[in-house]
């Protein structure tokens, strides 16, 4: 009976492997934004004096979903070419960027401008008005718009060490677990914010050996449920609170969690009693069909 169990534990587990191929962009990806980040490169140096684009986020530290997951640019700006208010000063931006880019718009609920480059959420460029603050050990540090119309500060390198050390210590399979919640999240329309699963994977996996992705994905869908989405005080990259969505979506995103785990709980039963057509069936629908068929 152990060994059967075993082998469709094994099965199962071919499936996530697969499943991560698919979510793991290509490195052609970014190219296909090359002319058009040189176009708001030389805007942004005309209009404000940039010195350059730094990227950040997913694309810059390997849990980025293939189209899916936009790039992410800090356009470092020096700050006396800045508003004081960030928000005031990212419009200005914006306006400028506008008449180039008929198609950009401002994020709701994020302090970027989106610049589309194609037809899929992964072809955007996501521009971030940043100025220069010195550095924080080694890692350059920015100042960037935050709540309230304030400027706060990031440390993107700071950050992608963190999850770059995260991976080492879990044998390399923190940042497919962060890119296949990242996966199901962006299915379910985003109720939850991807810098927020980064790090709820992180503290989940802190306590934990890593075991199998179906167990862990089971595990992190229990942990966020009961964790009820509450921020985490401050991150590797930022000072500030980490935040699940907005105070007015909190509630509406603890939906998409309990059906989650539905669908993962259905999927161990059937493995557990060797109906794996039906495991993968519902593993298959967690995830919007990237799973692999049986």
């Amino acid at each position: 009976m152990l060994d059967v169990r075993q082998k469709n534990a094994s099965k199962v587990e071919e499936g996530f492997a697969e499943l991560h191929e698919r979510l793991a962009p290509t490195y052609s990806e970014p190219e296909d934004a090359e002319k058009n980040l040189h176009i708001i490169e030389r805007c942004l140096s005309q209009e404000f004096d940039m010195s350059y684009m730094a990227p950040y986020g997913s694309t810059g530290h390997g849990t980025n979903v293939h189209e899916e997951s936009a790039i992410d640019c800090f356009a470092v700006i020096p700050q006396n070419r800045l508003l004081e208010q960030s928000g005031k000063a990212l419009e200005q931006i914006f306006e400028a960027l506008e008449p180039l880019f008929p198609d950009a718009f401002l994020i709701d609920g994020r302090p970027a401008i989106a610049v589309p480059f194609g037809e899929r959420r992964s072809d955007r460029h996501h521009i971030v008005a940043a100025y220069p603050m010195g550095t924080r050990g080694e890692y350059d540090l920015f100042g960037i718009p935050g709540p309230s119309e304030r400027w706060i500060e990031a440390c993107p390198g700071g950050h992608s060490s963190w999850i770059n050390d995260l991976d080492r210590q879990h044998h390399h399979r923190f940042k497919p677990m962060v890119r296949m919640i990242k996966a199901w999240n962006y299915g379910e329309g985003e109720p939850i914010w991807s810098f927020y699963l980064e790090h709820s994977v992180a503290d989940y996996l802190a306590t934990r050996e890593t075991g199998s992705y179906a167990a862990d994905m089971q595990g992190m869908f229990i942990y966020l449920l009961e964790r009820r989405l509450a921020l985490y005080k401050t991150s590797e990259g930022s000072n500030e609170p980490v935040y699940a969505t907005s105070l007015a979506d909190k509630f509406d995103s603890m939906g998409p969690l309990r059906s989650a785990l539905e669908k993962v709980k259905k999927a161990r039963f059937c493995e557990r009693h060797g109906n794996l057509p039906d495991a993968y069936f519902w593993w298959r629908k967690l995830f919007h069909y990237k799973f692999p068929a049986y």
